[in-house]
């Protein structure tokens, strides 16, 4: 498969390396810029001790035969090269260390932050908030420079958890089923990922279909790989032969299996090239770099620290000591991770990704000791939950950017909460969240009592929990009354009276947010916590009024203007009311406007051709644009406010600052 590659790659002579019989016939060649690499490398290394302690293990590095990033994707642009091993060694030393213990670990997840299962240790808090801030760094950067292409990474991430949690003691029936198992597991769709934003190539599902018995057993042959040089390191029984053999047979057996895969890979592509390489320059180039790992693995495998502590060195001495000895004039001593070397992807660790998870299993068993007096009729039985808890986990299970979930976790960077309150704190948001949503009236105020149940349960972290759920509680409810009646009676409030609105209701559940996890941290940076959070409701609301009327995303889940339906006075109709009532030439379509929006209370919504006219009238009349304008000066300002806070703290809030980009808008 030699070719001509891009000036990235310098070619190297296989039969220099004791291969150990893999890999024959393929091309070898490393990344001219390896340097990039090693201070992508580097700067994770430096990162992970910043946020979470000292370093102890290895990733990309080999002092002897290249990094890991440089040898397997020798194709990557240089000016991404940085980032693409940053990503990588991140992934070894996350693996290495954040190890999971059970398989009961819920999973759900937001859309802002990179999340994997988590270790029940007394550091947990350190490794979330840590892991956070280092994982949102990297969908910053990878969003800034080819979202497609990012896409598919946090794709490609979300089902190594699942699959090892599932599989991670099966004894498999055949080596296909085991090698199935190890292509997720060793991450190989994860390096395939990150190769792809490497080169800049998005890969269509026509085209991912076309190739996909091709790379299956390239896949195979880098997972037995995998399974041979990490064998000495762990100790591991060779699962692959499925024999109980000695180590050398079992070794044996998986270099034999994988020069099978090898040879099959070679035979696929050299017939793809004859048959369709010519249609498809782009694919060949795709196989070509897949065909570059193969080979380079194995190279790296043979004298890098990672599997040889004769090879061991410490290529950025000092970094790590002097870093957490800074952190730690900030944080708690409990801030000194202490890391071990034990376990990584190359062993049976239990740990897996997702690209995000909560570290707990929901319960909804109460603490309280109810005895109850049945009267034992033939047929009778205790009455359970699940008629109220229905529409509660139906609302439960749509759509939804988890904005809160995430202010939580930012805001922890400086409120320092165990992240048992954490995943606490957000139950009672999200059931007083989505208690909200609801319109089965007993369902929903079932959702209320069990949120202030769960509020009074946290005043053992939180003092007065109770009682901040229902002050924020109240607000919420007298904002949505002036919400329901405006619409009710399709009356227009003023812009003062609309944000006050805006500040009990949405601004509710931010500040019980805030006010459970910040009530501690001093009342300067409390203060200034406040005004974010106001800021922040207020531009989440207008952001939402704006987006039901323009945002494609928005059609697809709850379809399209259905605020016209709600029959809602969102923030652009306020200013179209507002400003159109002071010129008599806009007189005749204003009234035509309210007279629209009339009609869908006698036939319970408006079709599209109504929507769309009034859309339209918003449009021509400036009032959209001048929405988006408010809510750039709103984004200017909790910028500016974030920016405060984090001089005040003395660190950064990249978590915070990712959400806050993922919800601009454009």
């Amino acid at each position: 498969m030699e070719h001509d590659d891009a000036p990235t790659a310098e070619t190297l002579d296989l039969s220099q390396y004791a291969t150990h019989g893999f890999c024959p016939g393929y091309p070898l060649k490393r990344h001219r810029y390896e340097s990039l690499a090693n201070a992508g490398c580097h700067e994770a290394r430096r990162d992970w001790a910043r946020y979470m302690g000292p370093v102890g293990e290895f990733g990309n590095f080999n002092p002897v035969d290249g990094n890991f990033t440089a040898l397997v994707l020798p194709l990557c642009k240089p000016e991404r090269l940085r980032l693409v091993a940053y990503i990588l060694e991140y992934d070894f030393l996350h693996d290495t260390v954040v190890e999971g213990v059970e398989s009961d670990v819920s999973t759900q997840g937001d859309e802002f932050s990179l999340g994997e299962r988590e270790t029940v240790t007394a550091n947990i808090r350190n490794v979330k908030s840590g892991r956070k801030q280092i994982q949102a760094k990297m969908v910053s950067q990878l969003n800034q420079t080819d979202k497609v292409c990012a896409a598919r990474i946090m794709d490609a991430w979300k089902p190594m958890l699942s699959v090892t949690l599932r599989d991670k003691s099966k004894n498999f029936s055949n080596l296909e089923e085991y090698i199935d198992f190890r292509i997720i597991d060793t991450g190989a769709p994860f390096v395939e990922s990150t190769m792809l934003f490497g080169i800049g190539m998005t890969m269509t599902p026509e085209e991912d279909a076309l190739v996909a018995d091709i790379v299956q057993p390239c896949y195979a042959s880098l997972a037995l790989a995998n399974d041979y040089f990490s064998f000495d390191r762990n100790g591991r029984s060779c699962r692959a032969s499925q024999t109980l053999v000695d180590a050398p047979t079992a070794k044996w057996f998986v270099i034999e299996a994988a020069n099978q895969y090898e040879r099959q890979f070679l035979e696929l592509c050299e017939q793809f090239k004859a048959r369709d390489a010519p249609r498809s320059p782009k694919l060949d180039l795709y196989l070509r770099a897949l065909s570059h790992q193969v080979s380079s693995t194995v190279v790296w495998s043979l004298k890098c620290p990672r599997y040889h502590p004769e090879y061991v060195y410490d290529p950025n001495v000092g970094i790590e000591d002097e870093l957490t000895a800074k952190e730690s004039e900030h944080e708690p001593r409990s801030r000194q991770l202490s890391v071990s070397s034990a376990g990584s992807r190359d062993s049976d660790s239990h740990t897996r990704y997702s690209w995000d998870c909560d570290s707990a299993s929901s319960s909804r068993t109460s603490s309280m000791s109810v005895k109850l007096l049945i009267f034992r009729l033939p047929s009778a039985r205790l009455l359970g939950l699940e008629h109220l808890e229905a529409p509660f986990t139906y609302v439960q299970s749509m759509p939804s950017k988890r904005v809160r979930d995430t202010l939580a976790d930012a805001l922890n960077l400086w409120a320092n909460l165990p992240e048992t309150a954490v995943t606490r704190i957000k139950r009672v948001i999200n059931d007083l969240h989505i208690a909200s949503l609801m319109y089965t009236i007993n369902s929903a105020c079932f959702a209320i009592v069990e949120a202030i149940r769960k509020a009074y349960e946290l005043s053992d972290v939180v003092p007065g929990a109770s009682d901040i759920a229902f002050e924020q509680l109240r607000d919420l409810h007298i904002g949505q009354s002036h919400d329901l009646h405006w619409a009710r009676h399709a009356s227009c409030p003023s812009e003062e009276e609309y944000l006050n609105m805006v500040s009990k209701k949405t601004g509710g559940l931010f500040r019980l947010v805030s006010r459970l996890m910040c009530n501690h941290i001093g009342a300067e940076l409390s203060s200034t916590v406040d005004r974010l959070i106001n800021q922040l409701g207020i531009y989440f609301q207008i952001r939402d009024d704006y987006s039901n009327l323009s945002s494609d995303q928005y059609t697809t889940q709850k379809g399209f203007c259905d605020d016209f339906d709600e029959g809602k006075l969102s923030y652009p109709l306020l200013h179209y009311f507002t400003t159109s009532s002071s010129s008599s030439s806009k007189a005749a379509e204003t009234l035509q406007v309210r007279e629209i929006l009339e009609q869908r209370r006698e036939i319970g919504g408006l079709n599209e051709a109504h929507k769309k006219l009034v859309l339209q009238r918003l449009r021509e009349s400036g009032s959209m644009a001048h929405t988006r304008e408010v809510l750039h000066g709103l984004e200017r300002a909790v910028d500016e406010r974030v920016g405060q806070l984090e001089r005040m703290a003395g660190r950064d809030n990249r978590v915070l600052r990712l959400c806050l980009r993922t919800l601009k808008v454009q």
